[in-house]
């Protein structure tokens, strides 16, 4: 068992460390510094950057991994205590602290800590800054300038000697040419004041009174160059002695990469990284703040919670890509919608929490203040959106909690925020609800319903019905679309209610498979039992765009194919028009890696959602299904009509078959068969049937046919 943790605590510490390169690698890049990135839940080390290697001597695959506390790098064997210091100060800066290289050579120098957030947790970003040994600096005083000039250039520091008491530059390295733009023989004209080392002369004394009694000490000081202003440079300094007078020994570095990096990360832990807004953890530190002036001057504030209506559908359809452009154009929008003091925050893949601040008036005011704001952003958020020739258009449901009434507490606020959207999506989504506390009872009662379904398919609750296909001029069942029932007692329940808690909580996968295997499973038996005597008789079974982009979705239908032994073309894939539009070619290849084992393909609801002819042609579709909606009005609507006739001239010109659902009436039927639609379902047949039901009427139609 130990074996098995092990193994799955690796895997996951690869994707941590995937995690950690996507976000830092542009850290690491500018990170002149010895860096490591340390994971805060195993101490182990994520990475680590170029100059960590060559200062320190480790390489990457030897220390990424392996716990910070065994890698020997303190010499104080306190230090390792070091995570615990770090989390609970949140940045630390830790000076004249003494470090090993992998050859056991004592460094000394300083180490700056950070706690920075990645997308799968908590982590300490630790830069270490060090100088060579002063000593082997001052044995370089009584050579020539050039000598000494050229003797640091390979390791490029700077190396500046200057006297004790008049700062008079004695001696200067060839690096500060780069540096500060300027031949390093015009400084031994200028002093330490001259290039902005010290802020006064009482800054330098008190410093250096300081490293007489302590010796050496590090100094971050800003360095003038006329092209580019001051430069942040890390000093070692210390005082030394030769021929009978005292000098002031500096050796340090430009570290403006190094606080370019610090900045970045600052920045990227309080930002999500996609659309640079606040991440969770700013906007609680502002609410913190907002809560804390509503309560000191009798103001109000307000929490609006939005999430975009069934967003993951665009993910899955069109793809990441266009699922990202998505959020950046939102939040674009959401920006121009508030004011230059509200907050607007990311907190989730297409979630988003707005703070209006410092809102004047009593409950009611502001309460109408707020759902003003809300209805704003619902509308600006509806307008239409064109990314790479998709039109877009998407609702938002928003839920609203007001400050103090509804809560002066950060989580509690946010929590009540989103009961309220809860609310929202419950009331039709593209809505707009206000937290009342009846609302509580009803995300409990949502709790109770996963828990539930999750025993569900333990208890194997689920059950199959089957909605018969019918070829209208000889009224044979030519197929059945399988439709999942969930039976509690004596109550059952249709997918409707059910099927946004299956996919939110990714129990559609596991549900998904359990219905493939049942459909293939009692397709079998129709075939043992003699009821099936038409070569072409199918069953239709629905998939999300999750279900199809599962990486076992292939070797599942394949795996229920073997073990029912049903026979090529059984079993037709029903899939979301949206399907069609997917930019990468993954899903086309998937699909036709299906077709060969033998799956069908249908477009269900065909007409309703996004319309992509081009991706149409180019999958291995086999028929289209009118969607309801157009049926129930097409004896009404010429519009309608016409759709329905465009569609099934269209299938016939792709050679695809052409069914349509939810046919009711007799009227309905006659005009599609005059459009040229013999294949329907619905209630003018049959309603969905027990499987029993099912094969009765297959078993009876096969004795007719004898």
């Amino acid at each position: 068992m130990g074996f098995l943790n092990d193994i799955a605590e690796r895997k996951q510490f690869r994707r941590y460390i995937l995690d950690a390169w996507q976000q830092y690698s542009t850290l690491k890049s500018l990170i002149k510094e010895p860096l490591i990135l340390i994971d805060v839940r195993t101490g182990r080390v994520v990475d680590i950057n170029a100059a960590f290697e060559r200062v320190l001597g480790w390489d990457m695959n030897q220390v990424v991994g392996i716990p910070i506390a065994d890698l020997g790098i303190w010499k104080d064997p306190l230090r390792v205590k070091i995570i615990n210091l770090v989390l609970k100060k949140r940045s630390i800066k830790l000076t004249d602290i003494q470090f090993y290289n992998m050859d056991g050579d004592v460094l000394t120098g300083e180490l700056s800590a950070k706690v920075v957030r990645l997308n799968s947790g908590l982590a300490i970003l630790a830069t270490f800054f060090y100088s060579h040994n002063l000593l082997a600096v001052e044995q370089f005083f009584d050579v020539d300038d050039m000598e000494f000039s050229s003797a640091f250039d390979p390791i490029g520091d700077v190396v500046i000697i200057s006297e004790f008491d008049s700062a008079k530059y004695i001696k200067v390295s060839e690096s500060l040419r780069e540096i500060l733009g300027c031949d390093p023989s015009e400084l031994l004209l200028k002093n330490e004041f001259d290039l902005g080392i010290w802020a006064s002369e009482s800054e330098r004394k008190t410093f250096l009174e300081t490293v007489k009694i302590e010796g050496a000490k590090l100094l971050e000081a800003a360095m003038y160059r006329p092209d580019m202003g001051y430069m942040p440079i890390k000093f070692m300094v210390d005082i030394f002695t030769a021929n009978g007078s005292s000098y002031v020994l500096m050796v340090g570095h430009d570290v403006t990469s190094l606080r370019k990096a610090e900045r970045r990360a600052i920045h990227l832990a309080y930002h999500d990284p996609l659309t640079n807004l606040p991440n969770r953890t700013l906007l609680y530190e502002r609410l913190d703040q907002q809560i804390k002036l509503v309560q000191r001057y009798k103001l109000h504030a307000a929490l609006l919670f939005l999430d975009l209506d069934h967003f993951k559908n665009i993910n899955d359809s069109i793809g990441h890509p266009i699922g990202d452009a998505v959020l950046k154009i939102v939040t674009t929008r959401l920006k121009a919608s508030i004011r230059a003091n509200d907050t607007v925050s990311r907190v989730g893949g297409d979630e988003f929490i707005i703070l209006l601040a410092r809102l004047e008036g009593d409950f009611n005011d502001v309460e109408r203040q707020v759902l003003i704001t809300a209805e704003r952003v619902r509308e600006i958020l509806c307008e239409p959106m064109l990314i790479d020739a998709h039109r877009l258009q998407i609702s938002t449901s928003i839920g609203v909690t007001i400050i103090p009434e509804h809560g002066i507490n950060t989580s509690e606020l946010i929590k009540r925020a989103d009961i309220a959207l809860y609310k929202a999506k419950e009331l039709g989504r593209n809505m707009i609800a206000t937290f009342r506390s009846s609302m509580q009872s009803a995300v409990v009662q949502r709790m109770r319903i996963e828990a539930k379904m999750r025993q569900a398919l333990q208890n194997k609750e689920f059950k199959l019905c089957f909605h018969p296909q019918v070829f209208s001029r000889t009224h044979e069942i030519t197929g059945a679309e399988a439709l999942i029932r969930w039976v509690q007692g004596k109550d059952i329940f249709s997918p409707e209610h059910f099927i946004d808690i299956l996919e939110e909580t990714q129990l559609i996968i596991e549900v998904g498979e359990w219905i493939i295997l049942e459909a293939c499973r009692l397709y079998a038996k129709l075939m043992n039992n003699k009821a099936i005597s038409l070569l072409d008789f199918k069953f239709c079974v629905n998939v999300s765009p999750r279900q199809l982009q599962h990486e076992g979705f292939y070797s599942l239908i394949e795996r229920a194919f073997k073990q029912y032994g049903i026979p090529k073309n059984a079993i037709t894939l029903e899939v979301t028009e949206g399907i069609v539009i997917q930019k990468t070619n993954s899903i086309i290849e998937k699909m036709c890696l299906l077709r060969e084992l033998g799956v069908n393909f249908a477009i269900d609801d065909f007409g309703t959602g996004y319309s992509s002819l081009s991706y149409l042609k180019k999958l291995p579709i086999d028929m289209l299904k009118i969607d309801k909606t157009f049926v129930d009005t097409i004896t009404t609507d010429i519009h309608d009509a016409g759709i329905v006739s465009a569609i099934i001239t269209m299938a016939n010109s792709l050679d695809f078959e052409v069914i349509a659902e939810g046919v009711e009436t007799a009227d309905q039927l006659s005009i599609l068969e005059e459009k040229g639609c013999y294949l329907y379902q619905g209630y003018l047949f049959s309603k969905p049937l027990t499987f029993d039901s099912l094969q009765a009427l297959l078993v009876a139609q096969s004795s007719r046919q004898i």
